[in-house]
């Protein structure tokens, strides 16, 4: 069983914390453009395009994002670990979660 790690996931919600594989929590940045491109591109990904106005987009969150994972990239589960309620920005992090990678979505 390969290790995991604990990352930061908000989509201009409430932060929380998730653990993901070494691999995806080492480059998370990478990681989430490579689920950009599966939204964009994947016939698996249609469910989160839309068209609002006449306009061509996507809509997702971070527990997209941890599903695509789960599916389609990692064999390891990436899994919730809590929500930090009432907490929107990094700088307000508890203490052990502080220098965690983050991503907002």
């Amino acid at each position: 069983m390969k290790t995991m790690k604990n990352v930061l996931l908000s989509a201009d919600s409430e932060i929380s914390v998730y653990r993901l594989p070494d691999c995806a929590a080492d480059e998370l940045d990478e990681y989430c453009e490579m689920f950009f491109r599966w939204l964009k591109e994947s016939p698996d990904a249609q469910r989160y395009r839309i068209t609002v106005g006449g306009v061509a987009g996507v809509q997702y969150d971070e527990t997209d994002f941890i599903g695509y994972l789960n599916k389609h990239v990692c064999d390891e589960q990436s899994v919730l670990v809590e929500t930090l309620t009432g907490v929107y920005d990094e700088n307000d992090v508890p203490e052990k979660y502080r220098g965690l990678p983050y991503y907002n979505f």
